[in-house]
This record gives C-alpha cells, sequence and structure tokens, in this order.
C-alpha cells in the first residue's frame, strides 16, 4: 500500500466517524419528530371521535354504549360506568379513526345513563347526575364521555379482547384496569414512572356547548341542566 491509499483510507475513516456523529446527533430529532407527529395524529383522531360521538348525541338523543367485542357493534344497554371500546360499527367509522398514532385502539368510557336517554330533553335532565366516571388530575373530575389513547406504553385492548402489557405507573395502570376510575399527570418518557397516556374528556354542560347542541328551553331552565 501506497502512501496515497493510506491518505484516503485515513479520510474515509474520517468521513465515516462524521458521519456516524452525525447521525448520532439527528437520530434522537428525527425520533422527536416521529414522537411529536404521532402525538398531534392522536389528537386529530380523538377530536374526530368526539365530534362524531357528539353527532349521534344531537341525532339520536343519546351516546352509544361501548362495543363488547371486535365486531365493533355497541352493546345494546349498559350501566354504570360503561368502559370498552369505541363502537366503530354502530357509528360507521373505520379501524383505523379509532388507533392512536401508535396503531394502538382507544378506550371508551361513558357514563351509561348518557346512553339511557331518550331525546335532548332528557339527556339535558339527566345532565346533573352523569357522575360515575372519575378523572383524577384533572378537570372535568366527573367526564360524561372519556377518550383513552394509550400510546406506545401499553395498555390497549388487544385482538383478542384483552390488554396490551407494558403499563408501567400507577396511572397508566389505572387507565387499563377498567373501572370507573381513570387518571392523568405530567408525561414522564421512560422509568417505572412512565406515563404516555392523552385522555379527552368532557363534563356536561361542555360536551354539548363544545359541540353546538342547545338543551330545550324547558330542560335548561328547570335547573337541572348543569
Amino acid at each position: 500500500m501506497n502512501t496515497e491509499d493510506g491518505f484516503v483510507l485515513v479520510e474515509i475513516a474520517v468521513a465515516v466517524f462524521v458521519l456516524a456523529l452525525l447521525l448520532g446527533s439527528l437520530l434522537p430529532l428525527l425520533r422527536a419528530e416521529t414522537v411529536s407527529a404521532r402525538g398531534a395524529a392522536t389528537d386529530r383522531r380523538m377530536t374526530a371521535v368526539m365530534a362524531v360521538l357528539a353527532a349521534e348525541l344531537a341525532r339520536n338523543g343519546r351516546l352509544p354504549c361501548p362495543a363488547g367485542g371486535m365486531d365493533g357493534v355497541a352493546e345494546t344497554t349498559c350501566s354504570g360506568a360503561a368502559i370498552g371500546r369505541v363502537p366503530t360499527a354502530s357509528l360507521g367509522l373505520p379501524t383505523a379513526a379509532v388507533q392512536d398514532g401508535w396503531s394502538q385502539p382507544f378506550t371508551y368510557a361513558v357514563d351509561a345513563r348518557a346512553t339511557q336517554t331518550v331525546d335532548l330533553t332528557d339527556w339535558c335532565g339527566r345532565a346533573g347526575g352523569f357522575d360515575a366516571l372519575t378523572l383524577d388530575g384533572a378537570t372535568p373530575h366527573h367526564p360524561v364521555v372519556l377518550l383513552v389513547a394509550h400510546g406506545p406504553g401499553g395498555g390497549a385492548w388487544l385482538a383478542g379482547g384483552g390488554r396490551a402489557p407494558g403499563a408501567a405507573s400507577d396511572a397508566e395502570i389505572e387507565n387499563a384496569d377498567d373501572d370507573a376510575i381513570f387518571a392523568t399527570v405530567p408525561i414522564v418518557a421512560s422509568g417505572p414512572d412512565r406515563f404516555d397516556d392523552r385522555i379527552l374528556a368532557y363534563a356536561e354542560p361542555a360536551f354539548t356547548s363544545m359541540h353546538d347542541i342547545h338543551c330545550p328551553v324547558a330542560a335548561v331552565g328547570s335547573g337541572q341542566g348543569g
């Protein structure tokens, strides 16, 4: 090997080293950008699903029960704090519309009394009693309807009907145990206190007013609409 060949090899080695340094600095930025994009997609989908639920309320005077199985059909009746999958078939939604940016399905929770109303007058009259669900760490404390995006940390529904492993912190576990209580805390990216769930929740009257659904005057005047 002559001297010139040696210089070429050194130059290649230096170039590879510099490229590795650049990639090493860019990859975290790219990962962060990917997480940000997936998070933004999640937020958009959750907002869209809530709008569809609001349209269902405006059309039928009630919210649907969760889907009890993989077919996406809403249960005919439900009680208490009803928790399950978004009823895609009943709402006419594709599966991808109810998944977060990590392709994890949302959890749908609703106060069952909001599924048993027969018209908007009935809905507005019962609104003050929509307190079956509890959301700790945020307002509203008693939402009438709630969506959870579980993100990459686990806890979402599996195809077989169970839950994905991986929920780490107490708050993430709380959001995947199918009881009436949900929780939210500041985002923690990793470690035993990891929390990457996103929650969109509404109480009354915010849910109807946000989606421009107006309670009948008589029901509002009864003092039961808040």
